[in-house]
């Protein structure tokens, strides 16, 4: 990552959705942090820690994506129920088709 943490990509993040409701009023934007099912449910539990760790009003949840091939769903509800239900994080996931 050239030496920058994931909580300076975040930071850069909300300085640049700051900036730009400043510039432009009548839009809102908010950031989801995703995680990739393919990285595994520790990086899940990771995120659900960076979000919790940068929770702001630009951080408004998490969301599952990658391929539906890996990892099963089950292993991330209890973090999404976390994220949910102790955290007031809003939650989404991505589904994808595969040719299986």
């Amino acid at each position: 990552m050239g030496g920058k943490s994931k909580e300076d990509y975040i930071k850069a993040i909300f300085e640049v959705i700051e900036q730009a409701e400043i510039d432009f009023p009548k839009i809102k934007v908010r950031y989801l942090i995703s995680i990739n099912r393919q990285a595994g449910v520790q990086a899940a539990n990771d995120a659900l820690a960076l979000a919790v760790m940068s929770k702001n009003i630009y951080l408004v949840g998490l969301e599952l994506s990658g391929d539906p091939r890996f990892g099963n769903f089950a292993d991330y509800l209890p973090i999404f129920e976390c994220a949910r239900t102790e955290h007031g994080f809003k939650t989404t996931l991505h589904c994808a088709e595969t040719e299986e």
